[in-house]
């Protein structure tokens, strides 16, 4: 492939990779904001209307509206699919260390989210966070 298809593919992987963290970041946010104002059964009642929240919510009809949980899990299949088209586009290269320690926090970041959608607590909502940031660090020795 040429190195155009390369640098397109990463370009996605890190805007994707933005948008994870952000979604990850609206999660951590919401969890500390209602715990401080909420009883912790408050704020998992607070949470769960939250995971039920339909996105864009606005100028789209609402049966095409996605609930939360989904639009964060297309984004987590998008990075990860882009991240898979930036090693195969980057060539055969030996998986290291570096790569089975951020392979284990992407699963755990994919476990903290089933949770997070199944029934949203304020340690999931918090935990998605420095999971996440992991991930991105752990990416750093990744890099070609």
């Amino acid at each position: 492939m040429s190195l155009g298809a390369y640098q397109l593919a990463a370009f996605a992987h890190l805007v994707l990779a933005v948008f994870v963290t952000g979604y990850a970041l609206f999660w951590a946010i919401m969890a500390l904001a209602l715990r401080r104002v909420s009883s912790p059964a408050e704020t998992e009642t607070h949470l769960a209307t939250v995971a039920a929240a339909r996105w864009p919510h606005v100028l789209v009809p609402w049966h095409l509206r996605l609930r939360l949980p989904l639009v964060g899990w297309l984004l987590f299949a998008a990075a990860i699919a882009s991240g898979l088209l930036v090693g195969a586009l980057g060539g055969p290269r030996e998986l290291g260390l570096a790569f089975w320690l951020k392979l284990a926090a992407l699963l755990a970041v994919l476990a903290v989210h089933a949770s997070l959608a199944r029934r949203p607590r304020p340690l999931t909502a918090w935990a998605g966070l420095p999971l996440v940031l992991l991930v991105l660090l752990l990416s750093v020795p990744l890099v070609r």
